[in-house]
This record gives C-alpha cells, sequence and structure tokens, in this order.
C-alpha cells in the first residue's frame, strides 16, 4: 500500500492511495442510479462566507518542531457544492504579533456538499511555538449544482486503525464505488480521534487514486502526533469526493 505524506497533504498537495481495480472492472449488480455523467457548471457568486468555521481550532505542537498542527470543523452554508476551496490564516502570539501563517488550495479534491459539516485537519506554517489564537478565512473559488454524482455515497467495506509509531497512527479505509459514476485522483479522507471522554486528541488526513465505477480502494490517511498521551476511544471521519471527471 503507498501512504500518503501527512504533511504533503497538509500543504495542499493530494497524493496518491491504493488503487483496487485494474483491467475491466468488478462492477456490482442492483445499483438503482441512472447512467449518467455529472457535469461541472460553474456559478459566479463564490464569497468567501460560504463556507464558516463551526469550532474554535485545537492545536496540536510539539516544542522544537517546524510548524504547527491543528483542527476545526467548517461547514459549506451555501445551496451548491463547494469544487475549488482553500483556506488563509493567520496565527498570533498572546501579544497580538504574527507567529506563523496558513495557506492552502485544496480544488477540485474535497467537494463539499450544501450544509456539509466536517472535521478540518490542517497546519500552520512557520511557527515555532504554540500559537494563542488562529484567525482562519475559507475562500470558495467554485461552485457547481447538486448533481447524483455528488451525492453517492461509496459503501465502506472495511476500517483499520494501526498505531505507527508512538502516539501516532495510520487510518485505512476500505471503500467500494458501486454508482456508475468514475471519481477523480483524490478522493480524501479525513477526520479526528477522540479519546474515553469524547476529547478531541488528534487527527487525520489522506487521499486516493482514481476510484472507478464499480471498484474499491483504500485511502490511507496518516494522524499527527498526539501530545496527550490519551488512548483513543473512537474516531470520525467524513470521505470527500474529487467529483470532476478523471483526466
Amino acid at each position: 500500500m503507498k501512504g500518503i505524506s501527512r504533511r504533503g497533504f497538509l500543504a495542499g498537495i493530494a497524493t496518491l492511495g491504493l488503487a483496487g481495480c485494474s483491467g475491466k472492472p468488478d462492477k456490482t449488480d442492483g445499483s438503482t442510479l441512472k447512467l449518467k455523467k455529472g457535469t461541472l457548471e460553474n456559478e459566479s457568486s463564490p464569497k468567501s462566507s460560504d463556507i464558516v468555521v463551526t469550532m474554535d481550532p485545537i492545536y496540536n505542537y510539539q516544542v522544537g518542531q517546524s510548524g504547527c498542527d491543528y483542527i476545526t470543523k467548517i461547514k459549506n452554508t451555501s445551496d451548491q457544492v463547494a469544487v475549488d476551496w482553500g483556506v488563509d490564516g493567520i496565527a498570533k502570539k498572546a501579544d497580538g504579533t504574527l507567529c506563523g501563517t496558513v495557506s492552502s488550495n485544496i480544488s477540485s479534491c474535497c467537494a463539499l456538499l450544501p450544509g456539509q459539516e466536517i472535521w478540518y485537519f490542517g497546519a500552520i506554517g512557520g511557527i515555532d511555538e504554540l500559537p494563542a489564537s488562529l484567525e482562519l478565512t475559507f475562500r470558495v473559488n467554485s461552485f457547481k449544482k447538486v448533481t447524483e454524482k455528488d451525492t453517492y455515497e461509496f459503501t465502506v467495506l472495511n476500517e483499520q486503525l494501526e498505531q505507527i509509531g508512538t502516539n501516532m497512527y495510520c487510518f485505512d479505509v476500505e471503500i467500494q464505488n458501486d454508482s456508475p459514476y468514475d471519481y477523480g485522483m483524490g478522493t480524501t479522507l479525513m477526520g479526528v480521534l477522540k479519546d474515553d471522554k469524547g476529547n478531541v486528541v488528534n487527527g487525520f488526513a489522506g487521499g486516493s487514486d482514481v476510484l472507478e465505477a464499480g471498484c474499491h480502494t483504500i485511502i490511507s490517511a496518516n494522524s499527527g502526533l498526539d501530545l496527550t498521551g490519551s488512548p483513543y476511544a473512537s474516531y470520525e471521519y467524513s470521505i470527500l469526493k474529487n467529483v470532476l471527471e478523471p483526466c
């Protein structure tokens, strides 16, 4: 299995996972979806406020490391699919001076459906201390109208959480695409680990290869370093589809 570089992903680059189909796809019978392709329709009124932050960020910083991970929740408040979006941010010290920045373009790899709320795992660059505050602005550059392809839900075949280091984990989710649609490279897994009290203690993110109709794939996501030392008790995640046609 090819793993996903967490740092590479958090810098805005979706890398390859493990494709589960070669040659003729192993089609699954019984689908009730109509055989039609989704089409991209750009809308003319994207606003930065269409994706809003719904939870104060949680920081994950280790003394001596370069950069700082953060976890928050975001929601698409528009009535259309956000297919090209990104985030900018400014981290500040307690005295209000700048100590780090966030800049990432998510592009089409993480389509957000209307009203969808997800855990978001990102990174602050150029920082060598724990920030006192983080101001995030999510910008939407392109929208499309909702189609059947956007709302199709993959079948989860298997989940596996494996410890790969001291307080670090790799989370694998095997999914089946029983729809008639092909999904492009970078369909994304993003979520959090929680302790037995329900507190978020870690985040993870990773992307997949192209997922053809009738095929399956494994999305691998690496976590950050859990500095609390708390054992995980549960996890939550979202799978964000690349709804554009594969190249």
